[in-house]
C-alpha cells in the first residue's frame, strides 16, 4: 500500500502544507472530508436503482443475508483499525514537522470515523445518528442506536478501535512500550474475539503480504522496511488466528470485511477453505487507505440498508472501488 499511500500524499501535500493541518500528512483535517464526500456519492441512484430493479425494495430477496440479525434483533459489529505503519526506511518530514521514521497513520483514521459515525443522519443514511460510549482517548468506544433492517427493528453496536500508541514508531516500541500493548491487546480483542462472536467484522489496515491483520508495530528488516520475507510470509500469525475464530463462531451469518492490499489473493483461499459459506468483503489490487476507508463505508452502509448482491456491489463501491472490491457469497 505504500506506493499509493505516496501518490495520494503528492494529490494533497500543497492543501494540506498551505492550510497548516496538524497531524501526520494532514489526515486529521481532511480525511473527514473525504469521509463525507464518498456518503454524499452514495446518495446517488445506481444504474439498477435507476432501473428500477435495486433490491432495497424487496426485503425477502435479501432476508438469508441478514436472518441471523434479524432473529436476534441485534447486529453486533467490528471495525478495527490495524497498526498502519507508512515504513520505507527514511524519516517522514511533512509540513516542517519530523515524524521520525515508519510514522502511524491510523489514530488520525479512528477520530475521522468518530466523527462520521456520531453525525446527525440525512438523506435516508445509516452510518450516522449513533450514540457513542467509552473513551476515545484510550482507543476503543462503541457506537450504538436502533436501525431498521428489513422491516425490522434491530439494535446496532459498532466497536471500534485503533491499534497504534502514537504515530511515532520508535516511541511506540520504547516509552510508550506499555500503552502500545494495551492498544494491541484491545485491537486483537474487538477483531480476533469479535470473529469468534460477532455478525459483521472489518479490518483496515495492511495485509502484511499474507502476514496480516496485525495490530503490533511493524517488524523491520535492516533496511527499515516490514521484514517480509523473514517474517511476514513465514510465520503469518495474523491469518491463522483469523481462521481460529472463524472457526469459534456459531454464527454462520458471519460478514468478514479485509480491506487491505490484495486481501482476495492472500486471504480468500484460506477462508474459503475454513467457511465455503463465509461471507467476504476483499481487495483485489493494491489499495491506498483513503480507497479502502472509502469502500468500508460503503459497504457498512449498504449493509445496514438490506442490499445485497450486485445491488450490495454497485451501492457500496462507486468509481474506481468497483473493480478493486469484490463481495463473496452476498446472494
Amino acid at each position: 500500500m505504500k506506493n499509493k499511500i505516496l501518490a495520494a500524499l503528492i494529490l494533497f501535500s500543497s492543501i494540506s502544507a498551505s492550510a497548516g493541518y496538524s497531524g501526520v500528512y494532514g489526515y486529521d483535517r481532511w480525511v473527514p472530508e473525504l469521509i463525507s464526500d464518498y456518503q454524499d456519492q452514495l446518495l446517488q441512484p445506481t444504474a439498477l436503482e435507476l432501473t428500477g430493479q435495486s433490491n432495497a425494495s424487496q426485503p425477502q430477496v435479501c432476508a438469508p443475508v441478514y436472518s441471523v440479525a434479524v432473529a436476534k434483533r441485534s447486529l453486533d459489529v467490528r471495525y478495527a483499525l490495524g497498526y498502519f505503519d507508512d515504513s520505507d526506511g527514511t524519516d517522514k518530514i511533512w509540513n516542517k514537522i519530523n515524524w521520525g521514521r515508519s510514522p502511524s497513520l491510523d489514530i488520525e483514521i479512528y477520530f475521522a470515523l468518530r466523527e462520521a459515525l456520531t453525525k446527525k443522519c440525512k438523506n435516508g443514511r445509516q452510518v450516522c445518528g449513533f450514540h457513542e460510549s467509552g473513551n476515545p482517548e484510550m482507543g476503543s468506544t462503541v457506537y450504538s442506536k436502533t436501525i431498521n433492517l428489513l422491516g425490522n427493528s434491530v439494535d446496532v453496536n459498532l466497536t471500534l478501535t485503533h491499534a497504534s500508541a502514537s504515530e511515532a514508531y520508535d516511541k511506540n516500541i520504547s516509552v510508550l512500550k506499555n500503552r502500545q500493548s494495551m492498544l494491541t491487546a484491545q485491537s486483537d480483542e474487538n477483531f480476533f474475539g469479535g470473529l469468534a462472536r460477532a455478525d459483521i467484522v472489518f479490518y483496515n489496515g495492511h495485509s502484511r503480504n499474507g502476514g496480516g491483520p496485525d495490530f503490533n508495530p511493524p517488524v523491520l528488516d535492516s533496511h527499515g522496511h516490514p521484514d517480509y520475507e523473514g517474517y511476514y510470509k513465514v510465520k503469518r500469525i495474523g491469518i491463522k488466528r483469523v481462521i481460529e475464530g472463524i472457526k469459534k463462531n456459531p454464527n454462520q451469518g458471519l460478514i468478514y470485511g479485509s480491506f487491505s492490499c490484495f486481501s482476495a489473493s492472500h486471504f480468500q483461499g484460506i477462508l474459503a477453505k475454513t467457511d465455503p459459506k463465509l461471507r467476504m468483503i476483499l481487495s483485489s489490487d493494491v489499495i491506498d487507505y483513503f480507497k479502502s476507508l472509502q469502500a468500508s463505508i460503503g459497504y457498512l452502509e449498504g449493509l445496514m440498508q438490506g442490499r445485497c448482491g450486485e445491488d450490495l456491489a454497485q451501492f457500496a463501491k462507486r468509481g474506481s472501488l468497483y473493480k478493486e472490491f469484490k463481495g463473496v457469497n452476498f446472494k
